[in-house]
């Protein structure tokens, strides 16, 4: 029950994120965990950007990409 055009002039990309996976727009506090829960599933390894800067520049895209995956997961097993 929210217009499209309200929540592109008054709220932001997380708080649209969250009004999609949980049904509501949150409130303060749970938009500030939100965004503490965000920041740190967001957080890219300093070896992971230099791998990602070692590739050729003409290197296929998908192969990067299988690339970078499999090194994720050294640096977060879970």
């Amino acid at each position: 029950g929210y217009a499209i055009e309200e929540l592109a002039e008054k709220s932001t990309f997380l708080e649209v994120a969250y009004l999609l996976i949980y049904g509501d727009l949150p409130n303060k506090i749970q938009l500030e965990e939100w965004n503490n829960q965000i920041m740190r599933h967001t957080f890219l390894h300093f070896n992971l950007t230099q791998l990602m800067k070692s590739f050729n520049y003409d290197a296929h895209p998908m192969g990067m990409f299988i690339s970078v995956m499999a090194a994720m997961s050294t640096f977060h097993p879970e």
